[in-house]
């Protein structure tokens, strides 16, 4: 593809580049964040805001959390002399990012391809197990938590309430 490119299809072509070169310019940012380690706390707490790194309470056994640094984790593991080359494969998913497939689904299913809308507070979907026959599915309704704030969609840019029907 050709570049530079934009945040939309950046995601489209699944660019790694942008993301990778997008953490390091955030983490080397001093203008916006007074060390390392404060940018990389914000940009935890956007993974966060998206489901990654907690448990989103299934009702099986054995759910994991996952894992998302923060800038402790690289201070102690450094001995705080890190920067944003060091840690860049995490901008992408790898290193010492660790999600799990529930997680990554719960993205996915809270935004669907048909509404691409990003916010740092969408809610997740709790996810349940079901029993039901495969003419049953068009009654199964999902519901989702929120902090009750207003959703700010960065791609059409516009509010939307947390009552907006999710599909």
């Amino acid at each position: 593809h050709a570049a530079p490119i934009q945040l939309i299809p950046a995601i489209g072509t699944s660019c790694n580049s942008y993301f990778c070169w997008g953490l390091y310019h955030m983490v080397g940012n001093r203008r916006k964040y007074a060390s390392s380690a404060a940018a990389l706390d914000v940009w935890r707490d956007y993974m966060k805001s998206m489901g990654f790194g907690y448990r989103l309470g299934i009702d099986l056994p054995g759910e994991k959390r996952g894992f998302i640094p923060n800038g402790m984790f690289y201070d102690k593991a450094y001995h705080g002399a890190w920067n944003g080359l060091t840690v860049i494969s995490i901008s992408i998913g790898q290193g010492e990012v660790n999600l799990t497939p529930l997680q990554i689904a719960n993205l996915g299913a809270t935004h669907p391809p048909a509404e691409p809308c990003l916010s740092l507070c969408h809610g997740t979907i709790e996810p349940h197990r079901l029993r039901i026959t495969p003419a049953e599915t068009k009654h199964v309704r999902l519901t989702r938590k929120t902090c009750g704030k207003p959703r700010y969609c960065l791609f059409c840019k516009k509010k939307t309430s947390e009552n907006d029907n999710l599909f």
